[in-house]
């Protein structure tokens, strides 16, 4: 991973071709670090941000990977380059500290902390990946937010799972059993720490759970 000394040059070295026509738009540039336990849909994310297919079948992210998503706001004139970079789930990896993760860290201006709505373990990972966010992060203007992902898992009490079979099923084509988060214990959570929560679902990615109008309000 490159030493970068501001997110200007970030955007050059990462990017050396991308160029925006419109002139008449200034440009807003931010980085953006998602972290969150291994399956929680960061992939996915950072996919359907950058209008890539949304990932059918799960693939470990062995590296720290980055993508561009790039919002224009016609009635401010603003022009919003996200440059996105998601951390590996293996939370292992933090503890080799040195230049590979300082250099993702470097002059960050919102983090993002991921876990799925349907896996009470990944709500619990927030104070572990708060605390490493906290630590490496020395920008201190830098914002953390919560993402509450895969939302078209829930379920509300006494709802047939058969229901959202024909939305998310496992590789053997049948509905997984989840043990969801107690959504009192998440709003809890944010407010202790000072956190704002988003909720989304990458898969639908529908107009009210989309993970595009989250970033674009970020």
């Amino acid at each position: 991973m490159p030493q970068f000394s501001s997110t200007e040059d970030m955007a050059s070295k990462l990017f050396p071709t991308f160029h925006d026509s419109d002139r008449t738009h200034s440009i807003v540039r931010q980085k953006l670090v998602i972290l969150g336990d291994a399956a929680v849909g960061k992939t996915a994310i950072r996919k359907v941000l950058s209008n890539e297919p949304f990932p059918e079948a799960y693939r470990m992210t062995p590296d720290v990977e980055f993508s561009l998503h790039n919002v224009k706001n016609i009635s401010e004139k603003v022009n919003v380059e996200q440059y996105i970079f998601e951390i590996p789930g293996n939370s292992s990896l933090f503890h080799q500290g040195g230049d590979y993760f300082e250099s993702c860290f470097q002059h960050v201006d919102i983090i993002c902390l991921v876990y799925n709505v349907c896996q009470n373990d990944t709500f619990r990972g927030l104070v572990k990946w708060l605390k490493y966010a906290k630590g490496f992060c020395t920008s201190a203007g830098t914002k953390i937010f919560v993402i509450a992902n895969q939302t078209d898992r829930r379920r509300s009490k006494g709802e047939s799972l058969s229901k959202y079979d024909s939305l998310r099923t496992d590789d053997n084509g049948s509905m997984e059993v989840h043990v969801e988060s107690n959504s009192n214990d998440v709003c809890d959570f944010c407010e202790e720490h000072g956190l704002e929560l988003f909720e989304c679902s990458a898969y639908l990615n529908t107009d009210h759970c989309s993970v595009k109008t989250i970033f674009e309000d970020l």
